[in-house]
């Protein structure tokens, strides 16, 4: 069975009721995430910010989560629509290195000190989503396992800023990454961060006792995530001159889908036995792979064109 078949034997099986109650927590979250862009405005006046992405951020934690209120989601809806928006300030809107660096020392200066510049709408965005999460009682413990997940993920992707540029000005000596190197800086998808801020902000039972193998776990969906990304957006990453797995020197389909294929097969080994037990935070990992990877296979949460954006 293909993917696409296999995803319309699932969409088949999935009840009405289900589908229903998860389109209704993704409309509310919606209406959330216009507030935030109205509250924020203009930081999202972007090229890809439209209607359609803010549809799938909010619908995904829906269907990632299904079992919570609309209520308990979005923070992780506002988490995710923030991430989007810092991936394209540095991978996009970054015109130097110093601005890349700029935009990192600005947001972790927000995390670690609570508070920024009032016209900072970056950091202030950031700001807000770190006290919606202090509310929290498992912020206590994760809340510096959190602030190292961002600060990896904007660490990684300044990294990555430094080899796409290299890459696209044809540099004389330019070292591209392997693959195993490439995905060793997968935290520039922030999916781990993501992950706790989802888990910190609903706080249901069996995090703490379960978060070593939960953070293993959700390390590698990271890994898997970032190349069932490049698969969906290799032509787009070749004429926006972007990084992408596919594209590295000396790099095969086959041994990106090889590679894939053992990442998916270590995230099932690491997750199952949690999910077996009911450990909610595995089976939203567990969840949030298996969207991601159909989800890819139709479109993308940026609208997909093969015209380099405006810097």
């Amino acid at each position: 069975m293909s993917m696409a078949e296999g995803a319309v034997t699932s969409l088949a099986n999935l009840s009405p009721e289900a589908a229903g109650r998860a389109v209704a927590m993704g409309v509310e979250g919606v209406r959330d995430l216009v507030e935030c862009v109205t509250a924020y405005a203009p930081l999202f006046h972007t090229p890809v910010c439209d209607e359609a992405m803010l549809t799938t951020t909010a619908l995904a934690p829906a269907v990632m989560s299904p079992w919570l209120p609309h209520e308990k989601l979005r923070t992780t809806s506002r988490t995710t629509l923030w991430a989007l928006r810092v991936d394209w300030e540095i991978d996009y809107a970054a015109d130097s290195y110093e601005h890349v660096m700029a935009v990192v020392h600005r947001c972790m200066t927000a995390v670690e000190e609570g508070h920024c510049a009032p016209n900072d709408r970056l950091a202030g965005f950031l700001v807000d989503l770190r006290a919606r999460l202090a509310a929290s009682s498992a912020f206590p413990q994760l809340g510096s396992a959190w602030s190292q997940a961002l600060r990896r993920g904007l660490e990684a992707m300044a990294r990555e800023w430094k080899w796409r540029t290299a890459q696209s000005a044809s540099k004389r000596g330019a070292r591209l990454p392997t693959l195993e190197q490439y995905l060793d800086n997968a935290d520039s998808v922030l999916v781990v961060f993501l992950a706790l801020s989802h888990w910190i902000s609903t706080d249901e039972p069996g995090l703490i006792q379960n978060i070593d193998v939960l953070m293993a776990a959700a390390y590698e969906v990271q890994r898997a995530a970032r190349l069932v990304n490049d698969f969906a957006t290799c032509d787009r990453d070749r004429a926006w001159k972007d990084l992408n797995a596919l594209l590295l020197p000396g790099v095969t389909q086959d041994d990106v889908a090889r590679r894939l294929g053992h990442l998916h097969a270590h995230c099932a080994e690491l997750l199952q036995p949690l999910i077996d037990t009911g450990i909610r935070q595995a089976v939203y990992l567990d969840r949030f792979l298996k969207f991601m990877t159909h989800f890819h296979t139709v479109t993308d949460a940026y609208a997909i064109t093969t015209t380099e954006p405006e810097r």
